[in-house]
């Protein structure tokens, strides 16, 4: 355990002086026992000597006693309320003990006393982050670096708030900095690599993992990471083994046990899986993602009645998990009780209005209560997919020269990578998500003319009070975009957009090839994914499938589920899909 905070108080009493000296001196040799007990002595004789209290809570807390470590803080401050080394370490005390506020409180008391002290402007900004203040957090980090712009650790703990806020770029350059000035950081090493995954250079990413453990071999977070750049490769079985090795560095790494857990689901060693998850929830019990994956494995192997208590156990501890009410939902789907599950949409959309599974389990859930009007209110199947008639762009001669330099862009565009999830491909499935990053002529004119039509079809939209799509045409918006290159075999399996209020897709190349005797609708877009959860045949026919061809382009609200028909050729699909995320 970390030492904590002490002093070089000079005692006026020689003899009192020199049993402080000697205590101080052991503690700093790592001798906390015998520390401690030269300061019971001096206690014993002067109970009023607040340093002496201070450096035995430090030598307590250097033990793991932390109630003692505490206890003798308190007593320290009760002496001598502004002795600023007890009220920082009383502080850190009550953040090891998990009693944010009042750690919080500690530092704020402290820096009173030395509004410069960059550890504990530090320690203050990582109880604020703990607490789920990024904003305040941050502040308190970019404080520390306004004393010292070299500060390594502000700038690896910035960071880090960074990237819970999702702004891996600026994170990126905050652990560089840090290197820069501590170029042996391990931990700015591991969160580099983590920022790199994110802004999808994992060879850039690796480097740093490996950096990091020729460091420090058994690194347990750089091993994690590691392990985490062979998953999203599908090195599976290598993957297992960093997050093994992770384990055996630190086995209650419980980020690497839940990792382990979504490796091995993923190689159907289903038993390890679950193992590895409850592993993960024996050493942290209030941890979302491994209940959440633990659920997930529990729903695809059809034990609904074990993942709703999953879900339903995280949900008591953190109703604002999003994920867990879209799993439950679900579930009680598949159980066809349709009550309990529009009783989980309703209280998940209540928290999260634009929750685009919930809207769709909503309607789900309406069809099993065989309500059409309510079905066909959410599910306006005769509005969507609303068809697209476009023009090329005044650079390009026709449609057909459009698409075919967008085809050329897009297979040769760097960000075009295999893609593994748990939506399978029999074959290769490719994405490339960073197109708007790094486009080109074609691409950004294609954009451009994107940007119209979902204006021209916003500003044509009829409103609809209530409704979770016409009463809710965004006022400001992004445009995100990618690509989708299909082989042989491809499949994108039924699913929505999350975060999106509209969708849509393009077709360029590949929709007119497509041609098998055994299934004429081989490489449709299909918009269904619900019929399989009802017993009515009223409901069975209201799905829709529509045939691409290159050049159309497809708009439908967010929520539909949707996904592709598999075919069988020996050509490419190209397709480019596209989400209008609100802003504010």
């Amino acid at each position: 355990m970390r030492a904590m905070q002490t002093d070089s108080h000079k005692d006026p009493r020689p003899e009192v002086g020199a049993l402080f000296q000697q205590a101080t001196a052991l503690h700093q040799a790592g001798q906390h026992q015998d520390s401690l007990r030269v300061c019971r002595q001096i206690l014993s004789e002067d109970p009023s000597h607040a340093h002496a209290h201070n450096l035995s809570g430090a030598a307590a807390m250097s033990l793991g006693d932390l109630p003692g470590a505490e206890n003798a803080f308190r007593r320290a401050l009760a002496v001598q309320p502004d002795l600023f080394q007890a009220r920082a370490n009383l502080g850190r005390v009550l953040a090891q003990r998990g009693d944010l506020p009042g750690a919080e409180g500690c530092y704020r008391q402290a820096l009173k006393l030395s509004p410069d002290a960059l550890p504990v402007i530090n320690a203050l900004g990582l109880v604020l982050k703990a607490a789920g203040q990024t904003e305040k957090a941050m502040a308190c980090f970019r404080r520390g670096l306004e004393i010292n712009t070299a500060d390594s650790s502000a700038l690896n703990n910035l960071g880090v708030a960074l990237m819970d806020s999702g702004e891996w770029a600026q994170a990126t350059t905050c652990f560089r900095k840090a290197l820069r000035h501590q170029p042996r950081h391990v931990n700015a090493m591991c969160n580099l690599a983590t920022a790199l995954i994110r802004e999808e250079k994992p060879e850039e990413a690796m480097e740093w993992c490996e950096k990091a453990l020729g460091l420090t071999p058994d690194h347990p977070v750089a091993l994690n990471v590691k392990g985490g750049i062979l998953h999203e490769d599908a090195q599976l079985e290598e993957a297992a083994e960093c997050y093994r090795a992770a384990i055996r560095a630190a086995p209650d790494q419980v980020a690497a046990h839940n990792n382990l857990g979504n490796a091995l689901k993923e190689l159907g060693r289903n038993e390890e899986a679950v193992a590895s998850f409850m592993k993960a929830l024996s050493i942290k019990p209030d941890f979302p993602d491994a209940h959440c994956n633990l659920a997930a494995l529990y729903q695809a192997l059809g034990d609904f009645d074990a993942a709703i208590r999953c879900y339903t156990s995280l949900l008591d501890a953190h109703p604002e998990n999003v994920a867990a009410w879209n799993g439950l939902q679900s579930c009680l789907l598949y159980l066809r009780r349709p009550d309990e599950a529009l009783e989980a949409c309703r209280a998940c959309i209540k928290q999260f209005p634009r929750n685009q599974f919930s809207i769709a389990h909503e309607a789900f859930a309406a069809m099993q209560q065989e309500n059409e009007a309510r079905f066909d209110e959410l599910y306006p199947l005769d509005r969507f997919p609303h068809p697209v008639e476009i023009r090329a762009p005044d650079a390009f001669a026709d449609i057909q020269s459009l698409n075919e330099t967008l085809a050329r862009d897009v297979l040769s565009h760097p960000s075009l990578k295999d893609h593994h999830d748990e939506i399978k491909a029999t074959t290769t499935r490719r994405f490339a998500y960073g197109i708007l990053d790094t486009p080109t002529p074609a691409i950004t004119a294609f954009a451009d003319l994107v940007r119209a039509e979902v204006q021209r079809f916003i500003e044509a939209l009829p409103a609809k009070a209530g409704h979770p799509f016409f009463s809710r045409p965004p006022a400001n918006w992004d445009l995100k975009m990618w690509a989708t290159v299909l082989n042989s075999g491809g499949i994108h399996g039924a699913h929505n957009h999350e975060h999106a209020w509209l969708s849509g897709v393009y077709y360029v190349q590949g929709s007119g090839f497509i041609h098998d005797a055994d299934n004429p609708k081989a490489g449709w877009i299909e918009f269904d994914g619900f019929s399989h959860l009802s017993d009515s045949d009223t409901f069975r026919n209201k799905a829709k499938i529509i045939e691409p061809r290159d050049g159309l382009m497809l708009f439908f609200p967010a929520y539909f589920l949707h996904g592709t028909v598999p075919f069988q050729c020996q050509e490419t699909r190209i397709s480019i899909a596209f989400d209008v995320q609100p802003t504010t």
